[in-house]
């Protein structure tokens, strides 16, 4: 059973545009290798009450630590700052944010290049890590100004600087994201609305660099600063090892979640359980599937009947079309192009989830197939066409 292009294929459709043609080859990276790593900006920023501060970043075995990525002050008042390690990213906006940081506790693993971002949007701030929100808040207010303000990437005022790499940072007077998870770019960052700051740090070797945004804020590097050749780490989420994101990436984590041997005969060079634990929970499983899928306005894995919760129902889809094959096929829960056994796996894994605003699921037992047939459910279930196919 195929159907017609819906807003779940369209919105993947601008996500795959967006991630594609956005995004551009890297050269160099930015590499704070201490504490003390330090690059001076020219100029302070007027941000407002809508604002975007972002980072490509990874952390590797030999440069890990937590510490600014950016930082602007004047005398003793902080007044914006961006702090992220391995296990933790942090902001603190004067005017929007409270007296204390904004916090989120989060694994950031190492050796894979991240997106981080702090976002104040709609009188909320919010914190994400590779697409998705991992904090939010509400906001007192637009950020405070001031025009004197010294402003820094790593170590400033005394305070530690990260210790990693920066592959590109973008500060926009525009909330990109609003709360929408969103496929991470994976190559360099073009200017977007109202663009602040831009630097991609292509130039290895350079001392010095320009803001690709246009305007003041001129880069300088200080001590414990370089700028060297990019770090040949893969990308947060890229299943497939193909070094973009998109659907394929899907359908390569799921195979990896319920395959893991073929997963490792199709993808030899991948690394799932670096690259697949998009949540940083640890553990690469349905819940890493669930964040693909909200990063390309796909269903709700399991969800083949496009009601946003996976139950009964679902499975009825999936016994109804068994055996089927082509492009956008509703039970093709994996994304290979035909309803077979995986599609199944998929289904048992998601049973239970839902997307809200859609009421709690109550607790079930997830069914077997040859248990509808022992039990007489089956005849409910499948239906006389499922019978006549003989499918057992």
């Amino acid at each position: 059973m195929s159907f017609p292009p819906s807003r779940w294929s369209l919105g993947f459709i601008a996500a795959l545009v967006l991630v594609t043609f956005c995004c551009r080859s890297k050269g160099g990276s930015l590499l704070l290798s201490d504490t003390g790593g330090k690059v001076f900006l020219s100029g302070s920023t007027s941000l407002g009450g809508a604002v975007t501060v972002e980072a490509r970043l990874l952390f590797t075995d030999d440069f890990s630590g937590f510490g600014l990525v950016f930082n602007e002050y004047r005398f003793a008042t902080e007044d914006k700052a961006l702090y992220v390690g391995p296990e933790s990213l942090q902001g603190y906006f004067l005017g929007a944010s409270p007296p204390s940081r904004i916090v989120a506790n989060r694994q950031i693993q190492l050796n894979v290049w991240h997106h981080v971002a702090w976002e104040l949007s709609g009188g909320v701030e919010r914190l994400y890590v590779d697409g998705q929100v991992v904090r939010e808040r509400a906001a007192q207010g637009g950020v405070t100004d001031h025009a004197e303000g010294v402003a820094t990437f790593g170590s400033n005022r005394g305070q530690d600087a990260m210790l990693g790499y920066i592959d590109w940072f973008r500060l926009s007077n525009s909330a990109a994201y609003g709360g929408v998870p969103f496929a991470p770019p994976t190559g360099g960052a073009a200017p977007i609305s109202n663009p602040v700051m831009l630097f991609n740090f292509d130039q290895v070797g350079a001392s010095s660099f320009s803001n690709e945004a246009g305007g003041a804020h001129e880069a300088v590097l200080g001590s414990f600063s370089q700028v060297v050749p990019s770090p040949a780490a893969p990308t947060m989420g890229d299943a497939n090892g193909d070094g973009q994101l998109d659907t394929m990436d899907y359908s390569a984590l799921w195979l990896g979640i319920t395959n893991a041997t073929g997963f490792a005969t199709t993808y030899p060079s991948v690394e799932l359980e670096r690259v697949g634990d998009v949540n940083g929970s640890g553990e690469v499983d349905i819940h890493d599937a669930i964040v693909l899928s909200d990063w390309f306005q796909l269903p709700l894995p399991g969800d083949f009947n496009r009601d946003n919760q996976v139950s009964l129902a679902d499975y009825t889809v999936w016994r109804n079309t068994l055996g089927a094959n082509g492009v956008g096929l509703e039970a093709d829960g994996d994304f290979d192009s035909d309803v077979d056994a995986g599609d199944y796996q998929v289904w048992k894994l998601a049973f239970g989830h839902r997307r809200s605003p859609l009421p709690s699921l109550r607790t079930w037992t997830v069914p077997e197939p040859e248990t509808w047939i022992q039990c007489g459910l089956a005849l409910t279930i499948c239906g006389s066409f499922a019978c006549r196919r003989g499918i057992h």
